[in-house]
């Protein structure tokens, strides 16, 4: 609160107010610190956001009428860098002086966020949404958050790079392969066919992993002789690679096995929402609207080492909320609160503007000026 103070932060008035900058080390304005976020208001784009948490927010007695500005957004980025401490600040601002990281996760997000608000196929899929909401909710984040900081640290001994990156590696030929998408709504299996039919192969493959005797050679039987047969041997291949890379993760050596066994089992326990979240993979692989295989291709395997270099620094963003109880709460409960219906209908078509208007990048150079006492004033 000090530094806001110094940086001349009014965090009483509707947004942020700075005075004008009289010398080196000042904030500067407003429009300085917020060019294209003052653009989005001015635009409209973020009143969708501001109904949805002014019909959300719960007054207090401590703030009996709560104010849902965008002053709110900015304030809850400060209050949560603030409560990583000055090391891990640091994470932040290497992660808002990269803007090519956003440049090449924007898109893989973009089409997410499209297609789940109808934009791709003409139509809406916000139980995504929901799915996701609820299981933000009820499942312990500890064990998601451990097996995704493991999975990101985590190297491949076969493709001598980090392991997400060989998975993207191999995911890009296979959603490339022009036979893949007439197996994923041919296929058939116990009496279903298509996308029900596939549903029904990850619900297993997610038991298997679910299981204290997990072993990949069970995934394998399955696929030996349930898919194998049906498909051609480029296909074949192109999934056993995913299947070779996912026995590397589970081998309890890696260290990820465990804690990705906890959120699976959770998964488990709710089936409607699970198999919403399921039925979302085969989606965006089978869609010929999402045209997730001409994502990753304009992405290309050499901008995506631009994501090798921040895995690293990624892994260390998730180490921060998996050891702080108290961001973890405050991440969750806003998670929980904008991914509800309705109230995802208004808030996944903002997130689609934030990203391709690069207002996150902004707004964490932002947050990290304000907190580092406008040094680079």
């Amino acid at each position: 609160m000090a530094i806001l103070t110094a940086c001349g932060v009014d965090t009483d008035a509707e947004a942020p107010y700075m005075d004008p900058p009289t010398e080196v080390g000042m904030c500067g304005s407003t429009e300085d610190l917020f060019v294209g976020l003052e653009q989005f208001i001015a635009d409209g784009k973020y009143a969708p956001l501001k109904e949805v948490v002014e019909a959300r927010l719960q007054p207090t007695e401590a703030n009996p009428a709560p104010n849902p500005s965008w002053r709110l957004v900015v304030n809850a980025l400060l209050s949560l860098v603030q409560q990583l401490g000055l090391e891990d600040l640091g994470i932040v601002a290497q992660l808002a002086a990269d803007p090519e990281l956003e440049d090449q996760l924007s898109p893989l997000l973009v089409v997410v966020l499209e297609f789940v608000d109808g934009r791709l196929d003409g139509q809406p899929h916000y139980e995504v949404a929901d799915a996701t909401s609820f299981f933000i909710d009820r499942c312990d984040t500890q064990n998601l958050l451990t097996a995704v900081e493991g999975v990101m640290r985590l190297e491949s001994p076969s493709a001598g790079r980090p392991w997400l990156v060989a998975v993207l590696d191999a995911v890009t030929p296979l959603l490339a392969n022009p036979t893949l998408k007439p197996f994923l709504t041919s296929f058939e299996e116990g009496g279903q066919a298509g996308k029900p039919a596939i549903v029904s192969i990850l619900r297993q493959i997610m038991a298997f992993m679910a299981d204290e005797e997990f072993a990949i050679e069970r995934v394998q039987t399955l696929l030996d002789s349930a898919v194998y047969p049906l498909v051609d041997a480029q296909l074949e291949a192109d999934i056993q690679r995913l299947v070779d890379l996912m026995g590397e993760a589970t081998d309890p050596a890696a260290g990820v096995l465990l804690p990705l066994q906890g959120a699976m089992r959770c998964g488990m326990m709710y089936p409607a929402p699970r198999d919403v979240l399921l039925g979302l993979v085969v989606d965006l692989a089978a869609s010929p609207e999402v045209g997730l295989d001409a994502v990753l291709e304009g992405v290309g395997v050499l901008k995506l080492e631009v994501v090798v270099s921040q895995l690293e620094l990624l892994a260390e963003v998730v180490r921060v909320l998996r050891t702080d109880e108290a961001v973890q709460v405050v991440l969750r409960d806003m998670l929980v609160l904008l991914l509800e219906q309705p109230a995802a209908n208004q808030v996944v078509p903002v997130l689609i503007d934030v990203l391709e208007d690069e207002i996150l990048t902004e707004l964490l150079n932002a947050v990290v000026t304000l907190l580092e006492g406008c040094g680079r004033g």
